[in-house]
């Protein structure tokens, strides 16, 4: 009997010599890490840092340039652009068998890789994904991008945007935030950061410090904010220290002049030590990865010399230098300035072994296995996106109104039928002429004609071929609109864009009901028919603020 306690007392000393299998797998990365960036060169080592930019649908000519470059600088990652999934899987397959060391693999695919595969079916706009009630519709979006992304040999997902979007005005965000609400944007992100966590893709929170309220796109200017730091710390860079750090794997640095963060006007943020060295490392104790937003864009070329803004950027604190103008001058002038003891061999060895860090964690200290462009065509015909993409677009529409109780049309209403907008919506006018609606053309709307209605359901389409296409009504749509609803009837406006469309109507309370569809979808068409006979509740709720709307008092 004496045995059983010695017995019971080795047991328990074996079982405490049990490391957590979280220590021994940082213990495995560490020394991966550190072995591999022990064996690399000093050219390797600066290769490392960039990330250039691919095209698949480019020229073959154009193509093999990129994946010469990537050969002969040993490039630490590629960033895709445009093309087909098949043709980017192949150049993948090229690149990471030839690549001594894997490439870490990107894709700004927000709303899905339809971002950049133009034929494929991705999600809704990160708006619409901004009205739902149900963050879990998010997470899962984000899970099914990551493992659509990981299909084709992508690692890092460009998103989520935390961008809060403020200005109804501008010209690049809009549709890609979850809106302006503070709260909301941070938990959309979150929850979207989480899913690609759960598939093994890694999340870039973009654009910060934030690209909200701005009027200018960044692309083609570096647009300037002249918000003092209050103000920025109390809007746009709430989602940052709201949690959103501990969620995201890396975060995009912006092209944006905002003197009272960079103390420097004309500098941008991309480039400026005090917004990445002082704000989002110190301030917010982020220790992520950080990669400049593309290089290549107005917002630093029209103010650094090719090479100079790479190693500006990586002076700064950023680790990633993504889609250099040219990697030859980028290289060469970071080489120099090592030579010259302005980069350090430490503040070179913090961001390789970061960048190698998020390797390790993505499997590439494995050896490569081809990916199947057979199986990948077989995924996307089988339309995996479908169901969810459906499911957040019903969840998302939104019964807009100052005071009133959502009241649907009334069973035996005389309905009238109205069209507006740059693009058809043959769904929506077939399900509402289906349940005996008569369609008027907007010449013969006149209150002779619409005397013996009670009803006039107005269609407001807008082409959604891209995010950036324009919501706003015409002054002439504005004029109808206000006609109609000086008649004495009950009008329903669905609208089938941005709820920004909403901010040029200065007479909301005159509607009986409006409603926000977000997406000009046959899909969403059909439910909005559901929404307005009253077997479907709208459950969105808006997800940006508007002046000529009460619900807009709740701030942010």
């Amino acid at each position: 009997m004496k045995q059983f306690p010695l017995l019971f007392l080795i047991l328990t000393i074996l079982s405490s010599c049990q490391e957590d299998p979280e220590v021994v797998y940082r213990k495995q990365r560490a020394h991966w890490v550190d072995s591999t960036y022990t064996q690399l060169n000093l050219d390797q080592k600066i290769g490392q840092l960039f990330m250039l930019g691919l095209t698949s649908n480019d020229h073959d000519s154009i193509v093999q340039k990129v994946i010469d470059d990537v050969k002969k600088y040993e490039v630490g990652g590629l960033a895709f652009l445009v093309g087909t999934p098949e043709r980017q899987v192949a150049i993948t397959n090229e690149i990471q068998s030839n690549a001594n060391i894997p490439l870490l693999i990107a894709l700004d695919a927000e709303w899905g890789a339809a971002m950049r595969f133009k034929d494929e079916e991705g999600f809704p706009w990160p708006m619409a994904m901004g009205a739902l009630t149900d963050n879990s519709l998010v997470e899962k979006a984000g899970y099914m991008i990551g493992e659509e992304l990981r299909r084709t040999g992508v690692h890092m997902n460009f998103a989520p945007v935390a961008d809060i979007n403020i200005n109804p005005n501008n010209p690049i965000i809009g549709n890609r935030s979850f809106g302006s609400h503070l709260q909301n944007v941070t938990e959309k992100a979150s929850a979207y950061a989480r899913g690609l966590k759960a598939a093994t893709v890694l999340s870039c929170a973009k654009h910060f410090p934030g690209h909200g309220d701005t009027d200018m796109d960044s692309h083609k200017t570096l647009p300037q904010l002249t918000f003092n730091r209050q103000r920025l710390d109390s809007i746009e860079l709430y989602p940052y220290k709201s949690g959103l750090l501990s969620q995201v794997d890396a975060v995009m640095v912006a092209h944006l002049d905002i003197p009272s963060l960079t103390e420097e006007a004309g500098v941008p943020a991309s480039l400026s030590s005090k917004v990445v060295n002082g704000i989002l490392k110190t301030d917010l104790g982020y220790e992520g990865l950080i990669i400049t937003d593309a290089l290549n864009m107005k917002g630093v070329t029209l103010i650094a010399d090719e090479g100079d803004a790479e190693l500006e950027a990586f002076k700064a604190g950023n680790d990633i230098l993504l889609v250099p103008v040219d990697v030859e001058k980028g290289v060469q002038k970071i080489k120099e300035a090592y030579k010259d003891s302005i980069i350090t061999e430490d503040r070179l060895a913090h961001s390789v072994k970061k960048i190698l860090s998020s390797k390790f964690d993505m499997g590439l200290n494995k050896p490569f296995e081809k990916l199947q462009i057979d199986s990948i065509r077989r995924y996307y015909n089988s339309k995996p996106n479908t169901l969810l993409r459906y499911l957040i677009l019903e969840n998302a529409i939104t019964y807009v109104s100052n005071t009133k109780k959502y009241e649907p049309i009334k069973a035996g209403a005389k309905t009238a039928l109205v069209h507006l907008g740059d693009t058809p919506g043959y769904r929506f006018r077939h399900e509402v002429m289906s349940n005996g609606a008569i369609f008027f053309e907007n010449n013969q709307l006149t209150e002779e004609n619409l005397k013996d209605f009670d009803v006039i359901v107005v269609g407001y389409h807008k082409n959604d071929a891209s995010p950036y296409k324009s919501y706003k009504f015409t002054a002439e749509e504005l004029e109808i609109l206000k006609q109609l609803t000086s008649m004495g009837k009950e009008v329903y406006l669905n609208v089938f864009t941005s709820p920004y469309a909403l901010k040029d109507i200065d007479f909301i309370d005159d509607f009986k009901a409006i409603l926000v569809g977000y997406m000009n979808d046959d899909f969403v068409q059909l439910k909005m028919l559901e929404v307005l006979s009253g077997t479907l509740e709208p459950k969105g709720s808006l997800p940006i603020s508007l002046p000529n709307l009460e619900l807009s008092k709740n701030n942010l």
